[in-house]
């Protein structure tokens, strides 16, 4: 039998450990019901499963369950990542799914749905405060729970609540804590559903786009199309232009088995064109290139059905990678040319910002050799030679090195092979430890990466470890307490830090618009 069947036999098996569901869940996440009524299921692990059964999924679940052909996918909770991480000990494959830094299962989506919205009460945004004075050598953090951000080369994004768009909080260099922003229509119209996009460029203007989805009340027999608007607002958080998208309306419920309302299937930003999937006028699908500050239609590609995940950027290859039926693009965001394409059964696509190579997952059939994970080059699509079997990863956001340990679940290592390495962006080797090497220190998980440190996980708990000699970083002795955060995502401005074992349940949102800061000024040690 495939894995699929071999893990729903499992369920079924009372004698199954609480670790095998953790990493069931991964897999499978349309296996929440069972995994929730496994009589070994724990208690963090059983929450998530019963939040994946309810409608409240994460946007590329959501996408996926409103589709005919892709099955529906979910969210892993850091508090369910906790779990498995207390039961196994070397659970840090799933922790991964957390903090960005991934490995051979498909990583988390991001956490995104939208309900119907109140009813607005105003087409303008709320009044906001005086901006915060950029920062200058000191990093200002600002504590978040996990929610659905949206970020950007700049700017992020926050949801006040984690299932609606409708308001946000606007963090930047120039509003470091943070701009409330409500999206709101007139009192004849009806706000069906917000989406957010991000200029991603990290040498265009910053801005953020919110892509909302309008309906008018008829005026007698007189009744008007629902619309797409497209609001800007720069990097303060104040709104710069209103236009009308040309040709595109929204997604209603019920379209081609959608259940909810939505703007757009997926959207992102580079250098003010929006790249989106999305509904046309004619009520036919179209991947499309919109200015998002006049709306005017710059490429149109008519399509016979949604995409199979999100859209990303690669800023410094000037690409915008996709999935379409599980072949691999790769188009020019201002001209929707092809560059290159790859076929096979592509998933989840991740792009950094420092590297020249993005990560994607991979969908593999009985008896096939083709690897889960995989780097390709982005400005080629050509694959990323590395080692097989490597089982965690992270990737430096400040330097683009690549990091990757081959331990398993259970903190074994194959009997030969690195166990534990460390490669440039250009594929030279920087540091490495054998397999034999990395068993005495047992079970190395990779967590992290930021400015030539690495984070990971042992038998002796987490250690920030030096990426060209291994020694163990000065900032983990100097602390008075056990680790608890870890480098999730970011760039030369902005990190975005994840909580690990003591409290994940949270963000940490650091702007340092000078440059990378001293990992003690990240306050790696901090408790909520």
């Amino acid at each position: 039998m495939d894995n699929r069947e071999a893990d729903w036999a499992a369920l079924h098996d009372p004698n199954t450990n609480a670790a095998t569901l953790a990493h069931i869940a991964a897999r499978y996440p349309e296996f929440a019901e069972q995994i929730a009524t496994h009589p070994n299921c724990y208690p963090a692990l059983r929450e998530w499963a019963q939040a994946s059964s309810t409608p409240q999924q994460s946007e590329t679940a959501e996408r996926a369950a409103r589709r005919r052909t892709v099955s529906r996918r979910g969210v892993i909770t850091a508090a369910a990542i906790t779990g498995a991480l207390a039961v196994t000990g070397a659970g840090w494959a799933l922790i991964a799914a957390a903090s960005g830094s991934g490995g051979g299962a498909d990583p988390a989506a991001e956490q995104s749905s939208r309900p119907a919205p109140p009813s607005p009460t105003s087409r303008t945004t709320t009044p906001r405060p005086t901006p915060t004075p950029t920062p200058t050598r000191t990093a200002t953090a600002t504590r978040l729970k996990m929610a659905p951000l949206r970020t950007g080369a700049a700017i992020v994004i926050e949801p006040t609540k984690e299932y609606a768009h409708e308001n946000v909080v606007l963090y930047s260099t120039q509003a470091s804590t943070g701009v409330p922003i409500s999206v709101g229509v007139r009192s004849n119209e009806k706000l069906r559903d917000v989406m957010w996009a991000v200029e991603s460029d990290p040498d265009a203007t910053p801005v953020a786009v919110a892509i909302v989805y309008i309906s008018t009340e008829a005026s007698g027999l007189n009744g008007t199309p629902d619309r797409l608007e497209l609001r800007t607002f720069d990097a303060t958080g104040e709104l710069r232009s209103t236009v009308e998208a040309e040709g595109l309306t929204g997604i209603p419920a019920g379209f081609e088995g959608w259940y909810r309302d939505s703007a757009v299937d997926t959207a992102a930003l580079f250098r003010g064109t929006l790249v989106v999937c999305a509904r046309s006028s004619q009520k036919e699908w179209v991947l499309a290139g919109i200015a998002a500050s006049t709306g005017a239609r710059l490429w149109t590609t008519v399509m016979e059905d949604d995409l199979d995940f999100d859209i990303r950027i690669a800023p410094a290859q000037q690409l915008a990678l996709f999935v379409r039926e599980g072949t691999l693009y790769a188009v020019n965001p201002a001209l929707g040319t092809v560059s290159w394409q790859t076929e096979g059964r592509h998933n989840d696509i991740e792009t950094f910002p420092a590297a020249p190579f993005f990560h994607v997952n991979v969908s593999s059939g009985m008896g096939s050799n083709t690897p889960p994970s995989q780097f390709r080059m982005t400005a080629t699509g050509a694959p990323f030679t590395l080692p097989a079997g490597y089982t965690s990863w992270a990737v430096d956001q400040l330097t683009g090195r690549l990091s990757l340990t081959w331990s398993d679940s259970s903190g074994g290592y194959p009997k030969s092979g690195p166990g534990f390495l460390v490669q440039d962006p250009d594929g030279s080797m920087v540091y490495t430890i054998s397999a034999d090497e990395a068993r005495t220190v047992g079970g190395i998980g990779v967590l992290g990466a930021y400015d030539n440190r690495v984070w990971i996980r042992n038998t002796s708990g987490i250690d920030v470890v030096d990426s060209v000699s291994g020694a163990r970083d000065p900032v983990v002795t100097a602390g008075s307490a056990p680790l608890v955060w870890v480098p999730a995502e970011g760039n030369r401005t902005w990190t975005l830090l994840a909580t690990d074992v003591s409290t994940a349940t949270s963000y940490r949102l650091v702007f340092h618009p000078d440059g990378p800061v001293p990992l003690a000024d990240l306050g790696l040690y901090s408790t909520l």
